[in-house]
């Protein structure tokens, strides 16, 4: 019987397949592997409580390794990372060497910032396969996110020389060869990034068999641009548009649909196509276009610190800007400042901070303070309440999602202050004056040392102690 209900959840019969569990767990309520297949099928589609509920009362029965792995699963999903390492620990207390228990293990303490204890396990797992080319990329993924440079390229570069075909590890090193500013040994390394498991998906499959890899650019006739992951990278790979369409003025670009206004504005009337259209992309699959990603064009037109020249390649819609202009006309400020002050990722921790780290600029009475924060900003509301100088939020402006608008705001101000978010990105390409601050354990391809190569007027500032008397310091850039 519970052959066939397993056969059923193979072939996503989810619900037929729970209805034969819940009969035979009414008849036979210690049967501890239809509460597991009862968890199973939960966590397939996306029922984390249920599936946790189930798990429990099959652990409850049997505490069977299978079962906790599943169990730490659904606690991860579920954000109950200290539960999860519990979770992982009674495994390691069954059986001390396995590995996949102590692999996430210290993943689920890298989610919690843990990051010594994240470092231990992944030595551990380290230490019982030497030859696993997955755990130096482990360990250089760790080391990078903490801003330990030197460490992570020395376990990067140890995965790379047992496997050189694990694209994750070679991205990992290029992203750091990108911040160093070494170009023409980045990029190769960089490309990898397009065969990770992140970027796998419908698109990519779509597309694989028609990705542009001929030296020379200039050659191809047909090619579409595809946008990178996340809005920061692309708006940030997109100054690079304009080199490219030097040599080809019939260009289709794959998008996200937030930045079709402005980019048709930025870079003429092309085809601008969303990147889940994916009838349009398989017709032009067909008909043979080649498919280039956009940071994949830097191996072309970034090869080294003086190719990179504009200060500004995304136009604002002048209309807009007017309205801003003429609302600032009645505030009687000397400087008017943006600010956005956290991240929405998942890893926020050391790229968000709180409003009080930058009392110093808002209670400035020369400053009026604009906000920029998209998303929720309850701290804001609270903010507002409690102090007497005001951080001015523009009603019914989606920082989030109208970027065209959001611009057309930012494009008005004397300086924008952030924490490492888009933000950045959106100041940066059109060039206005931007002050970031980066807590030292926080990684970037923007995190350069020497003058910021993509946006001239971006000014980072890393810090390991008080923000806000850092802050301070840093005022006289506005």
């Amino acid at each position: 019987m519970l052959d066939q209900i397993i056969n059923k959840i193979n072939k996503q019969d989810y619900e037929n397949a729970q209805k034969d569990l819940k009969k035979i767990i009414t008849t036979d309520s210690s049967n501890s592997k239809a509460f597991y297949l009862l968890g199973i099928i939960n966590l397939k589609i996306n029922n984390i409580e249920e599936a946790i509920e189930y798990f429990q009362k099959a652990l409850a029965l049997n505490q069977s390794i299978e079962y906790l792995f599943a169990y730490s699963e659904a606690l991860i999903k579920n954000n109950l990372f200290v539960e999860a390492q519990n979770s992982y620990k009674k495994i390691l207390n069954i059986d001390n060497k396995n590995e996949p228990a102590i692999v996430n293990l210290a993943y689920s303490y890298l989610l919690t910032y843990n990051y010594s204890e994240a470092e231990k396990y992944y030595l551990q797992a380290l230490e019982l396969k030497p030859q696993n080319p997955h755990y130096y990329k482990n360990i250089g993924n760790l080391y990078k996110k903490q801003n330990k440079i030197t460490e992570a390229l020395k376990f990067y570069e140890k995965g790379i020389s047992i496997d050189s075909n694990i694209p994750e590890i070679k991205k990992g090193k290029g992203l750091i060869l990108l911040s160093q500013q070494k170009y023409s040994e980045a990029w190769d390394y960089f490309e990898s990034r397009i065969y990770s498991g992140q970027n796998k998906g419908t698109l990519f499959s779509i597309i694989e068999k028609n990705l542009f890899k001929n030296k020379d650019i200039k050659s191809v006739k047909k090619l579409v641009v595809v946008s990178e992951q996340g809005i920061g990278d692309k708006i940030l790979f997109s100054s690079i548009y304009n080199d490219l369409l030097k040599c080809h003025t019939e260009l289709k670009f794959l998008i996200d649909s937030r930045l079709n206004t402005i980019f048709k504005r930025s870079f003429g009337d092309h085809e601008y196509i969303n990147l889940d259209n994916y009838d349009r992309i398989r017709d032009l699959v067909r008909n043979g276009y080649e498919f280039i990603y956009a940071g994949s064009l830097g191996k072309y037109f970034r090869k080294n610190s003086s190719d990179f020249m504009t200060k500004s390649f995304l136009k604002p819609n002048l209309e807009k800007v007017s309205k801003y202009e003429l609302l600032f006309k009645n505030y009687s400020f000397k400087k008017i400042i943006g600010l956005s002050w956290k991240s929405s990722s998942r890893f926020a921790h050391n790229k968000s901070f709180e409003l009080k780290d930058f009392k110093s600029i808002i209670k400035d009475k020369n400053y009026l303070i604009v906000n920029l924060q998209y998303g929720e900003t309850k701290d804001l509301d609270e903010f507002n309440l409690k102090n007497e100088n005001k951080i001015l939020k523009i009603n019914d402006l989606d920082l989030f999602n109208d970027i065209d608008e959001t611009i057309a705001l930012i494009h008005t101000l004397d300086c924008v202050v952030t924490s490492p978010n888009v933000t950045i990105h959106l100041a940066g390409a059109i060039g206005k004056k931007c002050l970031a601050f980066y807590h030292s354990e926080y990684e970037s391809i923007l995190n350069q040392k020497s003058k910021n190569d993509w946006y001239k007027n971006l000014k980072i500032v890393q810090f390991n102690q008080n923000l806000s008397d850092v802050v301070s310091k840093e005022k006289n850039f506005l």
